[in-house]
């Protein structure tokens, strides 16, 4: 082994211990029982949200599709808006949550960020992170209340109800073809989405906390991408293979942290320039 090899698989080491050695624990502890809360909130919300559906869409669905008895190239066009138009009109997937739902995302958001400020605080003993972060939930939940949460999840159950609905009248179904169409997709979107949703958004406020109190090191840290997931192996490794960078830098990606993508389970971490 040449020199340069010597040297380089020595600093690649010591790159690799400084960045275990300074990596937080791993979050899984935070973030799993607050994930499991919030997916159970959303099918919750979804489930009250099916009820209220069903029940305002019994008065037109069964004339919806004899309106459209006559076949027609655009049919399942025409059906989509005419179901969105009929959505839009009423009040079931437009009802803003409720203050018990409101409270119980604010709680886990604040929880998720408590635990990454408190993961860093020990891991790196730096003891302004604590006094940042406890400023960051509040931030948080001001650009990314449930209400905002919520109308997307609305408005994504809009489409998957116009789509079903459109679907079982084209292919000639019946009112309770369609009732089963909507209950199947919304059935659909809590065993799925509320998992994606309370996976992505959590790691979110989490790796968005740890980052905020490393900033509070002036210039001390750099950032590492940590794999965490098995699933992000292929998405997220040239975030990965660009090691250490500043911490208000972007990863390949375009991401300043973990997530990455939808169901990203990694995770950031950070080094002591001295030691990268």
């Amino acid at each position: 082994m040449t020199p340069e090899v010597q040297a380089l698989v020595e600093e690649t080491l010591a790159l690799a211990i400084a960045r275990e050695s300074l990596r937080h624990p791993r979050h899984s502890g935070v973030l799993i029982p607050l994930r499991a809360r919030f997916a159970r909130l959303l099918i919750k919300r979804w489930r009250k949200q099916q009820r209220l559906f069903l029940r305002e869409a019994s008065h037109w669905l069964g004339k919806l599709g004899a309106g459209h008895r006559e076949a027609d190239a655009d049919l399942k066009a025409k059906l989509q808006a005419s179901v969105t138009a009929k959505i839009n009109a009423g009040s079931a997937l437009s009802q803003p949550p409720t203050r018990d739902e409101t409270n119980a995302y604010d709680s886990m958001v604040e929880a998720a960020a408590s635990g990454a400020i408190d993961n860093i605080s020990v891991d790196l003993a730096i003891e302004a992170a604590a006094d940042a972060g406890k400023t960051f939930a509040t931030n948080y939940l001001k650009k990314n209340s449930f209400h905002q949460l919520a109308s997307d999840i609305d408005a994504t159950t809009r489409d998957r109800m116009a789509n079903a609905v459109a679907d079982s009248f084209a292919s000639g179904g019946s009112y309770d073809d369609a009732v089963k169409a909507i209950k199947g997709a919304f059935k659909a979107m809590t065993d799925k989405r509320a998992d994606t949703i309370a996976q992505t958004e959590l790691a979110d406020v989490y790796n968005q906390a740890m980052l905020a109190s490393a900033r509070e090191t002036e210039g001390e840290l750099l950032k590492v991408w940590n794999p965490d997931g098995e699933a992000c192996a292929e998405i997220c490794q040239p975030n990965v293979d660009q090691s250490a960078i500043g911490l208000d830098e972007d990863f390949e990606s375009g991401d300043d942290a973990p997530p990455g993508h939808p169901n990203c389970d990694c995770s950031i971490g950070f080094v002591r320039s001295s030691e990268a």
